[in-house]
């Protein structure tokens, strides 16, 4: 039997994961590139991991722990991209 959550919390998570799906669809739409084609780099699963439900490969990092503690090095090695 499937576990259904019918809370309001449950409800609002389920609005914002639909919210954050249509959000990337309109992104791939409006950048005229297919979900297969694209790299998603995250920080937190709640936020990005729609991405994945879209067909858009996710590579998610560990969260920032200052603002400006920006870390394209961790993408570049993951994907095998240029050394910074």
């Amino acid at each position: 039997m499937p576990l259904t959550c019918h809370s309001p919390g449950c409800r609002a998570v389920r609005a914002r994961r639909a919210e954050a799906l249509a959000i990337f669809t309109v992104a791939l739409g409006e950048l005229a590139v297919a979900a297969g084609e694209t790299l998603i780099a995250g920080d937190r699963a709640s936020h990005d991991g729609p991405a994945v439900i879209a067909g858009i490969p996710t590579l998610l990092v560990p969260p920032l722990a200052y603002v400006n503690d920006g870390r394209p090095h961790l993408v570049l090695k993951m994907t095998g991209g240029p050394k910074t």
